[in-house]
């Protein structure tokens, strides 16, 4: 229950920068004061803005600054909700908007709109619409509740029955049906994705191996020539070798130095012998020594021939003997040379068919670290490849997990969507309290002497029911007529608010509620106020300085000093 204990003001409206502050724990209390004098101002204007941060009237919020002094605009309203105390302070000029709790100040850690809302929703759990159908009424700007759009007729009946959690919940409940179906979206969009990607990698992948298997098959191919090469030139290279170690068996050894020395030795010993044959060949043919000029004789020349011929027979023979040793010599060395050129080519060939293996061998082995680097890199890219894949799958695989989960949370809040719906939770609600709410507004309209039964349905439509006109609804009844059906439903709403002490409320506050009422009409209403346990405020002009007022427990007056507004209760 809400009990609204104090209302302290400045500089709002026409009050001034001196503290107006009213009790508003008084009984029933009658508001009086000509036109203009800030009745209105006070108690209307006063309250709402200090609950909702704008003006009860349609008045513009500067100008609830007082138009003299022009700043300072400050608000204090405190009550008290069960067993906590609050105090809410508003100004403007400069803006202020406090809430204090047992005395100390509740952080304002969001915006405004948020602390407002906070106050709305977490502590008051009124409304401004609430607020103006079942505390604050007045002719000037209410709306009786037969006259609100369904929608608003709608919450007016939640705040009252404390089920606007449930729109609430419908609220967030709608906003995460939207986020499950986008999220579902989502995922439907990350599945076709990944089942395209999954096909293109699963291509990729045959590609590499396809490629990869055709390169090391190339390889293989490439390293078995070589190794027939190899073995080729091995064979040859072994050939070379044994042909040379042959040839290197048979090559026949002489020695060159004997074979000069006797070539030299044949040639001197020729040369002497040809030189003695030349010399008798010329003897024999001479008469006379051409140095002496002495004459030759015969015997001499005979004696000269005779010793030129044993000389040469005596080393004939030794000629003979060096020029078959040097031709056994030179055939040596002829047999030698003819090996060592065969030698020769067999070492030039061995160092050929010696290279070309090296090559080969070196080539194998880079042949055959291509294969290895190949495999390896081969079975990089694979297992790389196979690894996104299997990222792929893994990440799909949660998808449709979400997705699952999502779906389940899809069928939970389509059932709870259902209960929170109008003809859901709420009409059950509704529908416990309809009966008790037609009764008491039909009780309240017995005591106007408006014998009518009045019916609210499930929509709030009403049907009304009496003798001759059994058609009728609200806007076919006269001013008269509507204004008792405001104010029953009104104090009917009150009642309901007590039984669900959901927005019970101590305080009620009326401007100018009679009006439109005829003077009995006004008595009944009256009476009905005088039986409430409510504190009321009523603003009339009808009721002051008539019989009226001795019904009220204090008349408070609003007076208008120079510029400025005053107000004294007795």
């Amino acid at each position: 229950m809400i009990e609204f204990s104090r209302l302290k003001l400045k500089n709002f409206m026409s009050y001034g920068n001196a503290w107006t502050e009213i009790d508003l724990q008084q009984g029933k209390v009658l508001l009086c004061g000509v036109n203009g004098a800030g009745k209105s101002s006070l108690i209307t204007d006063g309250v709402s803005f200090a609950l909702f941060g704008k003006p009860f009237r349609k008045v513009n919020i500067p100008q609830l600054v007082n138009s003299i002094n022009g700043k300072d605009c400050q608000v204090e309203l405190s009550f008290s909700i069960n067993k906590d105390n609050y105090r809410l302070n508003r100004g403007l000029k400069p803006s202020k908007f406090e809430v204090y709790k047992n005395g100390e100040l509740i952080k304002q850690e969001a915006a405004t709109r948020d602390y407002q809302s906070y106050l709305e929703n977490q502590i008051l759990k009124i409304n401004h619409k609430t607020f103006i159908q079942i505390l604050v009424l007045g002719s000037a700007v209410f709306t009786p509740f037969m006259q609100l759009p369904a929608g608003a007729r709608r919450q007016v009946i939640e705040d009252l029955l404390d089920i606007n959690v449930f729109s609430s919940m419908m609220k967030l409940l709608k906003e995460k049906i939207q986020q499950n179906k986008e999220e579902t979206l989502v995922i439907d969009t990350k599945l076709i994705s990944a089942k395209k990607e999954s096909v293109s990698q699963k291509r990729l992948i045959e590609t590499i191996s396809t490629k990869n298997s055709d390169l090391l098959q190339q390889y293989q191919e490439e390293l078995q020539t070589n190794h027939i090469k190899i073995d080729e030139y091995r064979k040859e290279v072994s050939s070379l070798i044994e042909d040379q170690v042959a040839h290197s068996k048979s090559l026949v050894e002489y020695d060159s130095g004997l074979l000069e020395s006797l070539q030299e030795q044949f040639s001197f010993l020729k040369r002497d012998l040809q030189s003695g044959v030349d010399k008798a060949k010329k003897i024999s043919s001479i008469d006379e020594c051409p140095a002496c000029l002495q004459e030759v004789n015969s015997d001499h020349k005979k004696h000269v021939e005779k010793s030129l011929k044993k000389k040469y027979t005596e080393q004939k023979p030794v000629l003979d003997k060096l020029e078959a040793d040097i031709a056994n010599i030179s055939e040596k060395k002829k047999q030698y040379d003819a090996t060592f050129v065969i030698i020769q080519g067999i070492i030039s060939a061995l160092s050929s068919a010696e290279s070309k293996l090296d090559f080969y061998v070196t080539h194998g082995e880079s042949i055959q670290s291509k294969i290895d680097k190949h495999k390896n890199s081969t079975n990089s890219d694979l297992d790389r490849e196979k690894d996104k894949l299997r990222e792929l799958a893994q990440s799909a695989l949660k998808l449709i997990e979400r997705k699952n989960e999502l779906i389940s949370e899809k069928s939970i809040q389509e059932v709870s969507l259902g209960l929170l719906k109008d003809t859901g939770i709420k009409a059950s609600i509704i529908r416990e309290y309809l009966p008790i709410l037609n009764k008491t507004i039909n009780k309240y309209l017995v005591e106007f002497d408006f014998f009518i039964n009045f019916i609210l349905d499930e929509n709030f439509d009403e049907q009304l029911l009496s003798r001759g006109r059994d058609h009728a609804s609200y806007f076919s009844l006269s001013e008269g007529e509507k204004k008792r059906v405001d104010v029953a439903i009104l104090l009917a709403f009150r009642l309901i608010a007590s039984l669900k002490n959901s927005a019970k409320i101590n305080l009620l506050v009326l401007d100018e509620l009679d009006s439109g009422l005829d003077h009995e009409s006004r008595l009944r209403l009256l009476e009905m106020i005088y039986t409430m346990d409510s504190d009321v405020w009523m603003v009339s002009h009808s009721i002051q300085n008539t019989e009226l007022e001795q019904g009220f427990d204090k008349i408070a007056h609003v007076l208008k000093k120079g510029d400025f507004s005053e107000i004294s209760i007795k």
